[in-house]
């Protein structure tokens, strides 16, 4: 593993190395933690997906706006994002979309992750349900990878550590839990269940969805999708 100063995710440092452990240093920290009767909370990203075959947001930015310039030209594009943001629909000018893609065509720099959903908006303009079918055809058929097997017999091993909170819509840690354990999660999909992810009664595996459910997602009315997600992060 190459050394850094720092680890970085999309456009957002998140991690200082010094908190980058071995799986020995993990391993050992839970082990000796769970003697101590804490209890751990399973926090994962799109990253955790990739094993699966599943893209990140960061490719799919890529991926999106490439397609809308080869496309449609980014005129046509530029067009309708000023329309969308005078109708409050995108949350940043495409002055500043356009500028971070080119600066990624140059220099291969990741599009930063706040610009995601504008990008998805542009993107499937004027349907949004073809977005929908989009994410949902790309976790077609993809099975959980490795790392989901203790991830799925922690949460169902009884000892408490049982909620993951997740920013995907997949549901790989469900497929795990499925094919690993005999537990049946309990799926918070929706806000409104939010408060189910306190329940101390609640013995099964948790797993709450940040982002809703794929199910969900395209029933959010975009212009409630930043209330919402700040709804659940304080309900969780």
């Amino acid at each position: 593993m190459k050394s850094k100063e720092r680890i970085i995710t999309m456009d957002k440092q998140i991690i200082e190395n010094y908190r980058c452990i071995s799986v020995n240093q993990l391993v050992r920290a839970i082990s000796e933690g769970q003697n101590n009767s804490e209890r751990f909370c399973f926090i994962i990203g799109a990253g955790a997906s990739v094993s699966s075959g599943i893209p990140t947001g960061v490719t799919l930015e890529s991926r999106w706006m490439k397609e809308m310039e080869e496309k449609c030209g980014l005129e046509e594009i530029r067009e309708t994002a000023g329309k969308l943001k005078a109708g409050n629909i995108l949350e940043h000018d495409f002055e500043e979309i356009e500028k971070a893609w080119e600066e990624t065509k140059r220099s291969g720099t990741p599009l930063p992750g706040a610009l995601y959903f504008d990008i998805y908006k542009l993107r499937f303009f004027p349907n949004h349900r073809n977005g929908y079918h989009y994410l949902e055809n790309i976790m077609i058929n993809k099975n959980p990878g490795f790392g989901y097997h203790p991830l799925a017999l922690m949460l169902a091993d009884g000892t408490g550590n049982n909620l993951v909170i997740t920013t995907n819509f997949d549901s790989l840690v469900e497929d795990a839990l499925f094919l690993y354990t005999d537990s049946k999660p309990l799926v918070i999909n929706h806000e409104l269940l939010a408060d189910y992810a306190g329940d101390l009664n609640i013995k099964r595996p948790i797993i709450a969805k940040i982002h809703r459910g794929i199910f969900f997602y395209r029933l959010l009315g975009e212009d409630k999708k930043a209330e919402t997600d700040e709804k659940t992060a304080s309900e969780l």
